[in-house]
């Protein structure tokens, strides 16, 4: 049996358009893997369609061997956690309350909290680091504050596959690091972590591997330094990349737009 999230030729259409063609990727506990890509490459509809929100028009996806589909809702919900793109709070709800979202799948409905789900909440604010936040109202956080509490309530899940799109779009640069040195954690800890970036230089650094989507086909995959290579970005980009290494490292940088 596939341990992990799996990926066999999924193809998916929108609105009667093929967006992704013939994708595969096996997703293993304890790797942090990127899927990067232009715009309109297919990312995020891969992330949803492994949520169970899309029907594919071929191929298959499988959590630990068994086909997403036979998944029931709730079920799916307890194995991938999701963190979607933005951080938007509209409602003054309280820190603690807002992780403990996190816990709805393991509770039937109106049920209380238990205990377990009492340790998860607090274990997650401890890997995100927002306990000292947890009586404050989510509306008051910082971008980089509510970033973290976002990933917070995704780890109380305590699933084995974690689904991150965009988690450091609109956020600083120290709060970009802080959140992909916390995916690192989580994938290191165990879980397998699969997150949609657009910084090249953030995936080179802290993946152990990258999926390169262009046009919903997969062009490239592998180790950073090989899926991220100029190569690569050229013909997939367009652009000329500055590659250099920092404290054994990786450094990629953007650095020019090919005519």
């Amino acid at each position: 049996m596939v341990s992990g999230l799996e990926f066999t030729d999924v193809s998916i259409d929108l609105s009667r358009r093929r967006v992704v063609e013939g994708f595969s990727l096996a997703v293993a506990q304890g790797r942090l893997i990127a899927l990067v890509g232009p715009n309109g490459a297919g990312k995020s509809t891969l992330m949803r369609a492994a949520l169970g929100l899309l029907p594919l028009a071929a191929g298959r996806i499988t959590l630990d061997g068994t086909p997403i589909s036979r998944l029931d809702a709730r079920l799916r919900a307890r194995r991938i956690a999701y963190l979607p793109q933005g951080h938007q709070a509209v409602w003054p709800v309280p820190v603690a309350r807002i992780v403990g979202l996190g816990r709805l799948p393991h509770r039937s409905a109106f049920a209380s909290a238990s205990a377990e789900d009492a340790a998860a909440v607090d274990l997650a604010m401890t890997r995100a680091d927002v306990t000292d936040l947890a009586d404050r109202p989510v509306t008051e956080l910082s971008g980089g504050e509510r970033a973290r509490v976002m990933l917070a309530r995704a780890l109380a899940v305590e699933a084995g596959v974690l689904l991150a799109d965009e988690p450091v779009s609109s956020l600083d640069p120290r709060h970009q690091l802080q959140v992909m040195a916390l995916l690192r954690r989580i994938a290191d800890d165990g879980t397998a972590v699969v997150c949609v970036l657009h910084d090249l230089g953030l995936a080179a650094r802290f993946c152990d591997y990258v999926a390169v989507l262009d046009l919903g086909r997969l062009t490239a995959a592998g180790p950073p330094e090989a899926a991220l290579s100029p190569e690569v970005l050229r013909r997939t980009y367009g652009i000329e990349p500055y590659v250099a290494r920092h404290e054994g490292q990786p450094v990629l940088l953007p650095w020019d737009v090919l005519a």
